[in-house]
């Protein structure tokens, strides 16, 4: 008796509207916890830049025209590569592990 099969689609799904959560699904809960709290850190952290940072660097960026507000927005970026990863990796590694591939845990 083996692992049950896992539906890559599926994982790949969740893990792509809440990063982690695909990867927990798939028995890799170390990798899966330790994406879920990074992106939510990544979101607190670009929430803080946001509602403050933005200020500070249209401040600075004054003589410039004060691009340096819209540069915040680029930091919404990152969140989106991390769905994408989230979402890739768990699709990866539930199709592996249908194939009988042994799969660990991040840091096992």
């Amino acid at each position: 008796m083996g692992t049950p099969a896992k539906n890559p689609i599926i994982s790949a799904i969740v893990s792509l509207l809440i990063p982690g959560v695909g990867q927990i699904i798939n028995g890799q809960t170390k990798k899966g916890l330790i994406l879920l709290v990074g992106y939510i850190v990544l979101w607190v952290v670009i929430f803080f830049l946001a509602f403050f940072g933005t200020f500070f660097l249209a401040i600075i960026t004054a003589p410039l025209g004060g691009i340096g507000g819209c540069l915040c927005c680029l930091g919404y970026v990152i969140p989106l590569l991390v769905n994408l990863y989230a979402a890739y990796d768990a699709y990866k590694i539930a199709n592996d592990i249908n194939a009988g591939i042994f799969v660990g845990d991040w840091m096992s």
